[in-house]
């Protein structure tokens, strides 16, 4: 039947997306710290400076900091509504019916009330999906995969001297795991915040991005970025064009946070033809008319955002 196929395709795609648009560096260093304290144990490769002098004990690196992701989130919302997510096109559209791209969906308003904002996910592609499947919500889906043990994700901040203000710090998006589980799927028997301890399970997922700190908000940003990420035991290859990623931070976790950005509708295409066979095709049918971000001078961008919250922990 095609229904189902076409939801549970839609449904990856969704999640491999949101899950790209974390922005993240593949650092392969095997023991991660939290809190302030961390840089004690970073070594001498934890800033980018750090290694030409390491005999200089004046010199320590700067402190890392490491949080595990325990809500991600697409609220529900109404066109012109509130929805997470960034403006990716400089222009807050208020009416529809223009000939440029950003005229063919209205925009969304932030959590905090900023115009503008761009999500044509939560726009047109979950109303897609809730023609399949009136009762799918995306956030009860996004919590089950996290209790499943599928989407447990850490956050690692290097190179931070400041948790108020700093203007260049290091962001890597981490698959983590429980510490007492061995296995690649380990299904949560508490919630995130109560797990004791965690390890890294895969930080090969995108190349480096950099960002920086302003009155305690983190904005991170690439205009460009590959992804690569299992899904359902395959690897997803993505590029997230105006990846952005964004949160308050202490050193006790993160709050109020939201990423976003846009992706290619011909490369998701390819991306659900490699999910399933033969659905490339229903896919294209689904989002031809839910670009909204111009990538490349070409209308052919669809962007999304999602919510999250982490909390402190130790890798």
């Amino acid at each position: 039947m095609r229904t189902p196929s076409i939801f549970k395709v839609i449904t990856q795609l969704g999640l491999a997306i949101l899950l790209a648009m974390m922005g993240a560096c593949s650092d392969p260093e095997p023991t991660l710290d939290a809190g302030p304290d961390a840089g004690e144990d970073a070594g001498p490769d934890a800033g980018e400076d750090a290694g030409e002098d390491a005999s200089d004990d004046s010199s320590e690196p700067s402190p890392t900091y490491t949080f595990v992701l325990d809500s991600i989130g697409v609220p529900p919302t109404a066109a012109g509504g509130q929805a997470p997510g960034f403006d990716l096109d400089d222009q807050a559209t208020h009416s529809i019916g223009g000939d440029a791209c950003q005229d063919r969906h209205l925009d969304f308003i932030s959590p905090t009330g900023q115009p503008g904002v761009d999500n044509q996910f939560v726009g047109s592609v979950i109303d897609i999906v809730r023609d399949f499947v009136p009762s799918f919500s995306p956030q009860r889906a996004l919590q089950a995969e996290m209790q499943r043990g599928r989407l447990l994700l850490g956050v690692r901040l290097r190179d931070v001297d400041d948790l108020v203000n700093d203007d260049d710090i290091a962001l890597d998006l981490i698959v983590v795991r429980p510490s007492s589980c061995e296995e690649d799927l380990c299904p949560l028997t508490t919630s995130i915040a109560a797990t004791e301890g965690w390890r890294v399970h895969n930080e090969d997922v995108t190349s480096e991005v950099r960002g920086s700190i302003s009155n305690g908000r983190l904005m991170v940003y690439a205009e460009t970025l590959p992804v690569s990420f299992p899904v359902d035991d395959i690897l997803v290859d993505l590029t997230i064009h105006h990846a952005s990623f964004a949160a308050d931070i202490t050193s006790a976790g993160l709050r109020n946070g939201a990423f976003g950005g846009a992706v290619e509708i011909e490369e998701t295409v390819a991306l659900a033809n490699s999910l399933r066979s033969g659905t490339g095709g229903l896919v294209r049918a689904t989002l031809q008319n839910s670009a909204d971000v111009e990538i490349e001078e070409e209308c052919n961008g669809l962007s999304i955002g999602a919510a999250f919250a982490g909390v402190s922990a130790t890798f």
